[in-house]
């Protein structure tokens, strides 16, 4: 049969975690970014081309805001489904040794029923 690997145990990322709705933020805000952009590009007075550059700047300081906390929201993630992958693997271990240490005692006695009887 198939294995389930350690990593198909771990629990998906809550949906309430932040990570997961950032790339669609990130998303938007590009969007956004380049909506300013055409703005920007189709101004054609001086007070309009200073405001269209004016929301492009603040759109593109949005855009790195959320791209940071994207890059730290992931690595904490990433953190947390490494500290559980490792506890899950010290678990698999030490059931591992507890199934061997059984079955090392039931040959024991079944070694021993056979001497004496």
């Amino acid at each position: 049969g198939a294995e389930i690997g350690l990593a198909d145990s771990l629990p998906p990322p809550p949906a309430d975690c932040s990570a997961v709705a950032l790339p669609d933020r990130r998303r938007r805000l590009a969007a956004s970014l380049e909506a300013a952009s055409a703005r920007l590009r189709r101004a054609r007075q001086p007070s309009e081309e200073a405001d269209a550059a004016k929301a492009r700047l603040a759109a593109f300081h949005r855009l790195n805001e959320v791209t940071d906390v994207a890059r730290l929201e992931l690595l904490g993630f990433r953190k947390r489904w490494l500290l559980a992958l490792c506890g899950r693997l010290v678990d698999t271990g030490e059931m591992r040794i507890r199934h061997a240490r059984s079955q090392v005692q039931l040959l024991k006695e079944t070694i021993d029923k056979l001497r004496n009887d």
